[in-house]
């Protein structure tokens, strides 16, 4: 057995299982993942995001035990699977608008680029290498491994090492701009008391082209500004929470806003809606991710936010209405005392 032969192999197998953890870990990131790429919706009414996981891990355990003659056919389903990925992949980047995709659940969680399309090709390749060292030895993966030699170990110990000073050296931490970072908008005194600040300088362009400055957006009235991706399962989903909550709260103005390459056709138009061009109002008000939100007072400033996530949005907005019912409860009773008040200096 030439060593080198068994790792392609075992290079799938613990991609497959990581795949797979990740997508059980974070389910709906897989949901989402499956909306972003526009999939046919008929995948996920058959429960395609929740068998995925569940077969990738099937695969990875039939491409270590398997011997042959099976451990070919296994071999030519990884890469079919990786093959169809890169073509998934591959469309995306023909999209008019960028993509945001959860391929290995969170940990995969970012922008469809060419370089996604470079390893997935990778991917496939390191597949048609494993069918190769399928069709070339009898016995499974796991068996060459309990009958490997030192030089077997040695070369599966080297790979390990260079694989983990590749990701130490290409790894760059955070990206600028994608982390939530502490904002002016989000600054407090203490743990209990929020800090509101003057709304800063910004403008918004709306869906025709006119310019309208974030001061002037909030002139009459509280506004709610959601800053939403229509391509990100999490923000479609924000989305649909907006006009209830519009409709529910008529003391707020609520708008949606996305970035200038966002597909205008899947913006619902049940909200009205604004661009952020370069997204440079929004880094300004702390929405640096989507979903986001922030609320703008009528008196010139934040009233809240920014939140981010999904759950944070959520959240933000049943705070929000609640605050408003309690406000208006307490403006009824006030009310409908000052009749009994009235009567009384007067009789």
């Amino acid at each position: 057995m030439s060593s080198p032969l068994i790792v392609p192999a075992l290079l799938i197998a613990a991609v497959l299982l990581l795949s797979a953890v990740a997508k059980l870990v974070e389910p709906q990131a897989t949901s989402d993942a499956f909306t972003s790429l526009r999939l046919p919706s008929m995948l996920a009414r058959t429960g395609m995001p929740r068998l995925l996981p569940w077969a990738e891990i099937a695969l990875a355990l039939a491409l270590l035990l398997t011997p042959s003659p099976l451990s070919r056919i296994v071999a030519v389903l990884a890469v079919l699977l990786m093959a169809a990925y890169t073509g998934v992949i591959a469309r995306a980047l023909r999209f008019e608008h960028p993509v945001d995709c959860s391929c290995f659940g969170k940990l995969g969680a970012g922008r469809v680029t060419q370089r996604t399309l470079v390893r997935n090709l990778l991917l496939t390749a390191t597949a048609v290498l494993a069918w190769l060292s399928a069709s070339r030895t009898e016995d499974s993966v796991l068996g060459q491994l309990l009958d490997g030699s030192a030089r077997t170990w040695g070369w599966l110990a080297m790979t390990v090492l260079t694989g983990a000073l590749a990701w130490l050296i290409v790894d760059r931490g955070a990206e600028p701009g994608r982390h939530v970072a502490t904002t002016p908008t989000a600054e407090a005194a203490d743990d209990d008391e929020y800090v509101r600040l003057p709304i800063p300088f910004g403008a918004l362009e709306e869906p025709e082209g006119n310019v309208i400055g974030l001061r002037t957006i909030a002139q009459y009235h509280a506004v709610l500004l959601a800053f939403l991706n229509e391509s990100c399962g999490p923000c479609v989903r924000a989305q649909s929470l907006l006009a209830g909550f519009d409709e529910a709260n008529p003391e707020i103005a609520v708008r949606s806003v996305y970035r200038e390459y966002a597909n205008r056709e899947a913006i619902p138009s049940d909200v009205p809606w604004y661009v952020d061009p370069a997204g440079q109002t929004g880094a300004a008000l702390g929405a640096m991710s989507t979903p986001s939100a922030v609320l703008l007072g009528a008196d010139g400033f934040i009233a809240g936010g920014p939140v981010h996530g999904e759950e944070a949005f959520t959240q933000f907005l049943t705070d929000i209405s609640e605050e408003l019912q309690q406000a208006r409860e307490e403006a009824a009773a006030l009310q409908a005392l000052q009749p009994a008040e009235t009567d009384a200096i007067s009789g």
